[in-house]
Formats: structure tokens, sequence, C-alpha cells
């Protein structure tokens, strides 16, 4: 009879120990929680006065760098002559680059990644790669084809007809020209296809020397 009665609390031990076992599996278990993310601004001010040259960055690592060959070099982001820009994508590089305007002006607004069809790649266009002026005191100007972002810069007709086909962040009118920044928030994917938010704050130096252009932009990081 003890033999019956202990054979049958252990087979009872053994059901509620599998039940339990088999409740355990059956719960679902909490998602891990996926890693924030916050937008980090940076600035930087880049000397892209020369008229002769283009100046390049890297937003990773927020300084200008020395590329020999840009339109296989991937290690730039952002290509700066004077008022114009170029990505490194299309026909300026092999990365990833494109543009796209927002309506937005606070890098930290909520700004929904753009279409496919709503970035615009590089392209070759004219630009003025020579101004001075000559012996007579009159202007030199030479324009020349380049690659760029014609969104981020403005095209200009060419051949010293005033205006623009288009205007970009930076344009100028008049004599002496004025010169007018597009306070809004520009998206910009980098070589590796980050998108990088940008906003011009200023086209000169302390001492007012033009050319000088300082970037502000915010990119996404893992939040602290």
């Amino acid at each position: 009879m003890k033999k019956t009665i202990l054979l049958s609390l252990v087979a009872l031990m053994t059901l509620l120990l599998c039940a339990s076992c088999k409740s355990d599996k059956d719960e679902p278990k909490p998602a891990p929680n996926p890693t924030q993310k916050e937008w980090v601004t940076k600035q930087i001010t880049v000397d892209a006065s020369d008229y002769t040259k283009w100046v390049y960055i890297s937003f990773t690592k927020g300084k200008v760098v020395s590329v020999s060959a840009p339109e296989t070099d991937l290690s730039w982001d952002l290509g700066l002559h004077r008022y114009d820009f170029k990505t490194n994508g299309g026909t300026s590089g092999k990365g990833k680059g494109a543009a796209a305007r927002t309506t937005q002006k606070d890098l930290k607004a909520d700004i929904p990644a753009p279409k496919d069809s709503e970035w615009t790649l590089d392209r070759e266009g004219m630009l003025l790669m020579k101004f001075g002026a000559n012996k007579e005191g009159k202007h030199d100007m030479k324009y020349e084809k380049q690659s760029a972002n014609f969104l981020l810069t403005s095209e200009p007709k060419g051949d010293g007809k005033p205006g623009y086909l288009n205007k970009g962040i930076i344009s100028m009118a008049g004599m002496p020209p004025t010169v007018t920044i597009d306070p809004s928030v520009f998206l910009v994917r980098s070589a590796a296809g980050q998108i990088v938010r940008i906003r011009v704050l200023d086209y000169q130096s302390a001492t007012k020397k033009t050319g000088h252009i300082t970037l502000e932009y915010a990119m996404q990081a893992d939040k602290k």
C-alpha cells in the first residue's frame, strides 16, 4: 500500500514538473530593446575659396580629407568649391552620394527619409572655375564643365550671362553681388549611404573673406 502511494506521488510530481516546463516554453520571451538613435550635430568651416580646385570632407571624421582621385575614392562625402557642392555619387564618385531638400530648418526635426525617386544625383554642368582681373582691369572669367550636385549647387547660365538655371543652397544676385543662403535643411547621402542632415550657416570667414563655408550637420548615433 505504502509503495503504491509513493509511486503515485512520484508520478504526480513528474507530471507537475513537466507541465511547469511546458508552461515556461510556451511563454513568449520579451523582445530585446532596439538600440535607440539620436541626431548628433557637428560644425565645420571649410576654406573653399580657391576657384581652381575642390576641397573634400568626411562627415564621420569631421574634417577635410586629402583626395587625389575623387571619382574612385570613397573616403570623402561632400566636395566644396566656392559655393558649389558635390556628393560622392552620380558622375562625381562611385559612392552612394545624392541630395534632397526638405522644408525643415531644424536639424533635429522629424524628417522622413526620402523615396528613391526624391534623391538628386550628381551630373555634369558648367561652373565658374576662374575669376579675377586681367591687365586691363576687366574681369577674367572661365567656365568649365564640372561634375556637381545641382540641387545643392546654383547652376549658372554660363559665359558671363547673369542669373541661374536653378538655385542651390547659396546664390548671388546684383552688382555688387548679394549672397543668399537657403536656410532649409538638406539631406546628403554619404559615400556609404548614410543620411546626413546639413545646413550652411555662413559663406565667409571671420575676416569677411568669401568662400569659407561653415556647415552644421547632423548624423545618427547610438543614444547614450
